[in-house]
């Protein structure tokens, strides 16, 4: 079991490095924590621009048919801001026993995972002490492994809309020389 798991993830990983936006990748580490971990309450929070807010940006089909929208924690609320602050993977037994739980779903045992400083990944199942140390590291893995494609989508992105501004000013630029009555002339005092 424990060897198929490490090469779905594996595969999981490959796929993450290989998608281009962010939705994708989201739908890609949901499916594959529900899969993987072969529990389909897997979710995905992310903060808003401002850092205020955990918003859902990500669930499985059975979260959508079971749950419908997922709530949104303001800063500090609720064991997903907890995660994401100590910047570890927690693996808790059974969530309603927490005293900052913020939800109301019927979650018992729960694995939530940073990613990074951009939000939380997370799993949840029905079932009391659902998850082990294993499932711990192979969430953690995952985590990981999305927030880097997260990190990779968003740099790329960047990019794109930086090279596109570098053509429209250079077209601009092209612009103003091609269509000038004026004489130009350039001067570099230092050819001198």
């Amino acid at each position: 079991h424990r060897e198929r798991v490490l090469s779905d993830l594996n595969d999981v990983a490959r796929l993450l490095l290989e998608t281009t936006t962010s939705d994708e990748i989201i739908s890609i580490a949901t499916e594959a924590g529900s899969n993987i971990l072969e529990l389909p309450y897997t979710h995905v929070y992310l903060k808003t621009d401002d850092g205020e807010r955990l918003e859902p940006v990500g669930m499985t089909d059975e979260m959508t048919e079971r749950f419908g929208e997922l709530p949104s924690f303001d800063r500090a609320e609720g064991l997903l801001w907890d995660v994401l602050e100590s910047g570890e993977t927690h693996v808790y037994d059974d969530v309603q026993s927490e005293a900052d739980t913020a939800s109301e779903m019927p979650f018992r045992g729960a694995v939530l995972a940073p990613l990074g400083r951009k939000g939380v990944f997370a799993s949840g199942s029905r079932r009391a002490a659902e998850f082990d140390t294993f499932d711990r590291k192979v969430v953690s893995i995952l985590a990981a492994s999305t927030e880097a494609a997260l990190d990779r989508a968003e740099r790329e992105k960047r990019l794109r809309e930086h090279e596109t501004e570098l053509t429209a000013a250079r077209d601009r630029f092209r612009s103003v020389f091609e269509h000038s009555n004026d004489a130009i002339v350039i001067f570099d005092p230092d050819a001198y």
